[in-house]
């Protein structure tokens, strides 16, 4: 792979306490750098530096850690913002804050002392499936392993990994952390899309580890930072997912923008968008995408009313999470189909941004948390929610 070639971008002025208006700060920065990240197959430097810079790998990390202390719904609008502006620099965020943000809610001292303790601020990545099994010794754990999908681990300084724990009759899974300098870190991502996203294969040799440095990835307890930090550790990762998926949606839309307003129409024709099948289509498209993304957020913003007044997500409403995460990315992919076939021979080009869109949007509906799993895996719990009513506050008529 080529070394990254440093691009003039502005300095954004990120001044504010306003989270949600330093995304709209560095928007133009990080739609600026889409190319190189994607010739480069990471986050540029630059990026990096100023997602840094305006503490957003800190997003979820708790406000006495030094992080946002962001809520959920916050956190959302941030990274669908960004991944209007770059899919690739918005999946890698997230699958940065995410780690980040969990290790902060979760750790013990010992392992924010260990993580939290050097130099500079962690940037966690890594792959949270157990994929090795942990034998436990004396004081803690002999695990290590290979990995995959490691989004964002370029500019990372910790690297997670998830291990099964066989704990008598029953087992559990647990993750694990290593410092980036003892992990080897292949720079293998080879993609047709969201090459940007720099989700290389690792491997952690096998190694000690401390029974205070692991946490546990079911039923985790929270130990500190905001209320959001409460919700299940699969709806935290939905919500990034989903966030993702939508400011691919609304990209697809701005592209399509761009290429009509470009597009002169030849001599006796009418232009695309005059023409009636492109207004039903677009029409329905767009329709589609708008509910999905509005009963996205009114989901999330009700498990985090659940989560504030004390209560845990109910299973139905974590099947209705894995649900609507599933439902936004199809909704996208609709979107962006449809403004990539409007966009015409333009859209084919190696460079194009539309192009680029179509396929991330593509390759994110492969992603294990959309898979059709979770809507079959949701059905039962959502018809038997008509007929106790649970699921019917809003619908009386």
């Amino acid at each position: 792979m080529e070394n990254a070639t440093a691009i003039d971008i502005p300095v954004a002025d990120v001044h504010t306490d306003d989270v949600l208006e330093v995304a709209r700060r560095i928007t133009p920065i990080v739609r600026a750098a889409s190319h190189e990240s994607e010739r480069v197959g990471s986050m540029t430097p630059e990026i990096v530096e100023l997602f840094k810079r305006t503490k957003l790998f800190w997003l979820l990390t708790p406000q006495e850690l030094g992080g946002w202390g962001a809520d959920i719904i916050t956190t959302m609008k941030v990274l669908e913002m960004l991944s209007r502006a770059d899919a690739s620099a918005g999946w890698s965020l997230m699958a940065n804050v995410n780690s980040t943000g969990f290790i902060g809610g979760a750790g013990s001292e010992a392992l924010l002392e260990l993580i939290h303790g050097g130099p500079e601020q962690p940037i966690v990545a890594g792959m949270f499936a157990p994929l090795c099994r942990a034998e436990r010794v004396d004081g803690g754990f002999m695990l290590g392993g290979s990995y995959s999908f490691g989004s964002g681990s370029k500019h990372a300084n910790w690297l997670a990994a998830g291990a099964l724990l066989a704990d008598g009759d029953s087992s559990r899974e647990i993750v694990y952390f290593a410092p980036r300098a003892e992990v080897n870190l292949k720079e293998n991502w080879d993609v047709i899309g969201l090459v940007g996203t720099g989700s290389y294969d690792y491997e952690i040799p096998r190694r000690f580890v401390d029974e205070d440095l692991i946490i546990y990835r079911q039923g985790a307890e929270i130990l500190r930072g905001q209320p959001s930090m409460r919700l299940d550790l699969p709806s935290i990762a939905a919500a990034g997912h989903a966030a993702v998926a939508l400011g691919m949606g609304l990209q697809s839309i701005d592209e399509l923008q761009k290429v009509l307003a470009a597009r002169k129409p030849r001599a006796g024709q009418v232009g695309a968008a005059d023409q009636q099948l492109f207004r039903h289509g677009f029409s329905l498209a767009e329709g589609r995408f708008r509910a999905a993304r509005s009963y996205c957020y009114e989901l999330f913003a009700e498990g985090l009313a659940t989560v504030e007044g004390g209560d845990r997500l109910s299973e139905l409403q974590i099947h209705r999470l894995r649900q609507v995460t599933t439902l936004v990315h199809h909704a996208a992919y609709e979107m962006a189909d449809f403004a990539f076939t409007w966009s015409g021979s333009g859209a084919l080009r190696a460079k194009s941004a539309m192009g680029r869109c179509f396929r991330d949007v593509r390759v994110a509906m492969n992603h294990i948390y959309v898979d059709p799993s979770t809507l079959t895996n949701a059905s039962p719990l959502i018809l038997a929610s008509y007929a106790s009513d649970e699921d019917l506050v809003g619908f009386e008529g």
